[in-house]
């Protein structure tokens, strides 16, 4: 059994004050604590670098794979979105962990997918997480699926109302994490990746909060489409990918937003240096374990 979140909330003489009268409201969260922000991403870059990671490496990396990479980095530098609402108070999680959407083809039903520690993991281990995840699901191996089926196998009435009992509790107290099919709560963002060609244009996108309200951040990547750019006086068509972030406003205000959604449009416009960089970190703390060791 896991705590996901510290047990010591956030100040509320560190919380601003338009994001207490939503945290304050009556009722919960207020008339709706959501904002949304919807801005675009350039795709050549995120092209190339797949293009030219897929030569040489022995997993697959796709969109999906770079775009938890991202987020996990993005929740770094802003840690006050690696938080949660319980109750009336703001609490931050342990870790910065990435909840992936995923659905199979041919099966009616969404699968999530838990990358630990996104922020510390390289592009090649995260997408090992995911296709190791997705195969299992599509062997029918994952213990998910059991615990999923076990759980439908309830009478409606024991399940409606052992459902309202658990979020009940969960709403007001920092739960710990109970068995497989709850450690998705150990994660405060969810990701969808929508950028395939075959689906229609996305001109925005607002997913729904999470019955626990377990994700108070999303991050949706778009289908790609062609547009065109004025460049010295000459229309240049350039491809571009929408991406649709909502986040509760009782953790955030407007303006963090902002400059959440440039970090990530950042991170994803500058592949190669986010995985520059993350090779100079695990270099510095591989230093750092041989100079312990050497201590010692």
């Amino acid at each position: 059994m896991k705590w996901p979140l510290q047990s010591k909330p956030a100040s509320q003489l560190e919380t601003p004050f338009f994001n207490l009268m939503y945290l304050h409201a009556r009722g919960q969260g207020g008339p709706d604590p959501t904002i949304v922000w919807i801005s675009e991403l350039p795709w050549k870059p995120v092209s190339d670098f797949l293009a030219k990671i897929n030569q040489s490496g022995d997993v697959m990396v796709g969109t999906t794979h770079l775009l938890i990479q991202a987020v996990g980095q993005a929740l770094a530098i802003h840690p006050e979105f690696n938080r949660r609402v319980v109750g009336r108070n703001v609490h931050s999680f342990n870790d910065r962990n990435v909840c992936l959407a995923t659905r199979l083809p041919g099966n009616n039903e969404v699968n999530l997918v838990l990358v630990a520690e996104a922020d510390r993991k390289q592009i090649h281990e995260i997408a090992e997480t995911v296709w190791h995840c997705q195969l299992a699901y599509r062997r029918q191996q994952d213990p998910v699926i059991r615990d999923r089926d076990r759980l439908r196998r309830l009478p409606g009435w024991f399940f409606r109302y052992s459902l309202r009992a658990f979020h009940w509790f969960e709403h007001l107290f920092p739960m710990p994490i109970f068995g497989r099919v709850d450690r998705f709560r150990n994660s405060p963002v969810l990701v969808n990746d929508f950028s395939q060609t075959r689906f229609p244009l996305m001109r925005g996108y607002k997913p729904s909060r999470m019955p626990d309200e377990s994700k108070s951040l999303s991050v949706t990547l778009g289908p790609r489409e062609q547009k065109v750019e004025w460049h010295d006086g000459q229309a240049v068509p350039v491809n571009v990918a929408p991406l649709c972030v909502r986040v509760d406003h009782r953790i955030c205000d407007g303006f963090q937003l902002s400059q959440f959604v440039s970090t990530l449009i950042r991170l994803l416009a500058e592949p190669e240096k986010m995985q520059t960089a993350k090779e100079m970190e695990s270099a510095d703390n591989g230093l750092m374990n041989f100079e312990n060791r050497k201590t010692a």
